[in-house]
């Protein structure tokens, strides 16, 4: 890659390194809407307690998904294994657990829990806690959880996204969360022996039935609650969670030998690639930068980019680079594609510089304490990358975006306060007055001459 080339992903960077700290919601969880369009969607199967659930949220949603992806962004952008915001967030998604084990979203609704428990939600709540926890009890910490998922898994091998649900297929991104979680549960020094023995049964099952209703590297999308306009997108998270699974060989070892393997997910995957970028979906041919994103940086990381030509690899590079130039990739991104450019910009560029980072943290606090208390200006945006700025601004202000006064108001807003200040004046006058009445009712004959003349009218 040229010089010109890093210093190019450097800035991307750093940009992205603002949106992913600003994006973080004041409970402490991601993700906050960037663009419009992402209010359409509730990342939920139609017509589940959790799309109900979602509908009655105000500006887009809290996700246990999205804020593990922002800490793994956050963590690849740093350098750092535990960024700043990792307790306060697993201190908020310890908040979305049920009396079982299970985690998902608080719901008033539910007649034997506070919260929503599917599939998904708790696998990735684990998988957050196993990655980024740095407690000695997890083993006993999540035991239930792990029992949860392992009692809630469909006959047919994999997880459904809710699992009240059992006619549903298994959903890709469902059936590997909860393979992460389990493969990464069971490496862990307490895990008791028999929620290993059953875990290794049922992710040998799960895997199987992940490969059955995979197509060329991707998998439907409608099944797991994801827009289908994601599919490759989300496909590449899909085989990011399974390289996770494996990475002490503990997927390997569950699965069958004659299994095929998660490198051959991604030359499958790989095999997409046309010029200048991969398809959005399944159906299509035509080069999406959103998608590429996602699997740009997988190949990066498996070792896929072996399989390609370095040519063709470039020119989706510098697809990616033109469009953010152009500014045209930041009004389609969403909170998770920021999430994504952050890991492959750390991935060309390396992680910011420590000097770099403390700068920038004090800076964002500054602005993120502003929004939070309500007291946004538009002097805080400014000092925002000017790239990432709209994004910011539609996130923060709940896509209202922060209103430029004209003079006339800006007069009015001056007279309202020059009146106030005038009351404020007349009251003190008045007080005063009650004052000087009662020092001459009883101290008369001390005041000055022209305080007592006044007085008395002489």
């Amino acid at each position: 890659m040229t010089s010109p080339d890093i210093e190019a992903w450097a800035h991307i960077r750093d940009a992205v390194f603002e949106v992913v700290v600003l994006t973080q919601r004041g409970n402490d969880l991601w993700s906050l809407p960037t663009i419009p369009r992402e209010l359409g969607d509730d990342w939920a199967l139609p017509e589940s307690p959790e799309s109900e659930i979602r509908s009655h949220e105000a500006f887009g949603h809290s996700s246990i998904t999205v804020s593990f992806n922002a800490l793994t962004a956050l963590a690849a952008v740093t350098g750092d294994k535990h960024p700043r915001s990792t307790n306060a967030t697993l201190a908020a998604i310890e908040t979305r657990r049920g009396r079982h084990g299970g985690y998902g979203s608080p719901s008033e609704r539910m007649y034997d829990d506070t919260v929503n428990a599917v599939p998904r939600h708790t696998a990735m709540a684990a998988v957050a806690q196993l990655v980024f926890s740095a407690a000695a009890d997890l083993a006993v910490h999540l035991q239930p959880s792990m029992k949860w998922l392992l009692d809630k898994q469909k006959k047919s091998g994999g997880w459904s996204y809710d699992w009240s649900r059992q006619s549903l297929r298994l959903g890709s991104q469902s059936t590997a969360s909860a393979i992460c979680a389990l493969c990464l549960y069971a490496e862990l020094p307490g895990a008791p022996r028999e929620i290993v023995r059953r875990s290794s049964s049922a992710v040998a099952k799960a895997y199987a039935g992940l490969l059955r209703c995979e197509c060329d590297g991707v998998w439907q999308g409608k099944d797991d609650g994801v827009p289908e306009r994601f599919e490759v997108r989300d496909a590449a998270f899909v085989i990011r969670l399974l390289r996770l699974a494996d990475r002490s060989g503990t997927l390997s070892r569950m699965i069958s030998d004659d299994s095929e393997t998660i490198e051959d997910l991604v030359a499958r995957l790989s095999g997409r690639l046309r010029q200048a970028g991969w398809p959005a979906t399944r159906d299509s041919t035509a080069p999406d930068v959103i998608a590429s994103i996602s699997v740009l940086h997988l190949m990066g990381e498996t070792g896929g980019r072996a399989s390609l030509d370095d040519e063709l690899l470039h020119s989706v590079e510098q697809a990616i680079l033109a469009t953010w130039r152009n500014g045209e990739l930041a009004a389609r991104m969403t909170a998770w594609d920021w999430q994504c450019l952050a890991l492959l910009a750390a991935q060309r560029a390396g992680p910011m510089d420590a000097t770099a980072i403390r700068n920038a943290n004090a800076r964002l606090a500054s602005v993120r304490s502003a929004w939070l208390s309500r007291k946004l200006r538009t002097a805080d945006l400014t000092r925002l990358d000017v790239t990432a700025r709209e994004s910011l601004t539609f996130a923060m202000t709940e896509g209202r975006g922060l209103r430029k006064r004209s003079a006339r108001e800006r007069l009015a807003v001056a007279a309202k306060r020059l009146g106030k200040l005038t009351v404020e004046h007349v009251w003190a006058m008045i007080v005063g007055l009650v004052v000087l009445l009662l020092s001459y009712q009883f101290f008369g004959q001390n005041l000055p001459d022209f305080l007592r003349d006044m007085l008395t009218g002489e």
